[in-house]
């Protein structure tokens, strides 16, 4: 497995919906490409995205990401197939990876935005634990890849 962009694994999930007939917020963008992240983590010791991701107010954040779509603010990401198509052709997914991206579409893809916040926020999450160390007052603080890697295969493990 190799480490990708998290704009290159936000352009498959947007290729999984649009295949399904459906489309994305940046949140929901943000969260799915986080928990995939989470879940490579966790299933094969290894990260899916280069990109560090941070803790801000409202969850986990990479900054990147946040910034390519934002524009979008809380509506739908708009993209044409052709964009799409490039952005995945060129990523070059691994079969692991794509059962990944898979098994989070699968299990989140009707999650909205904040339905998805909310999973990220609970008590003893990454983010909580960095939030919290950070006396909930250092919005940027980075969460460590470790520290996704352990929570995510203790919810793993209990799935």
């Amino acid at each position: 497995m190799s480490s990708h962009s998290a704009i290159d694994v936000a352009y498959k999930f947007l290729q999984k919906a649009a295949s399904e007939g459906g489309s994305l917020t940046p949140m929901q963008l943000q969260k799915l490409v986080y928990i995939a992240h989470g879940c490579s983590l966790g299933w094969c010791d290894a990260p899916l995205i280069k990109d560090d991701v941070y803790a801000w107010k409202f969850g986990p954040v990479i900054e990147d990401l946040y910034h390519c779509f934002k524009r979008f603010r809380a509506d739908e990401v708009q993209v044409t197939d052709k964009q799409i198509e490039a952005m995945v052709e060129a990523a070059g997914f691994s079969d692991a990876e794509d059962e990944i991206i898979d098994a989070v579409w699968n299990n989140y893809k009707h999650y909205s935005g904040p339905q998805l916040s909310d999973l990220t926020h609970q008590p003893g999450t990454p983010w909580y634990q960095t939030w919290r160390h950070g006396d909930s007052s250092y919005a940027g603080a980075v969460i460590d890849n470790r520290t996704i890697a352990e929570h995510y295969k203790h919810m793993l493990a209990g799935a």
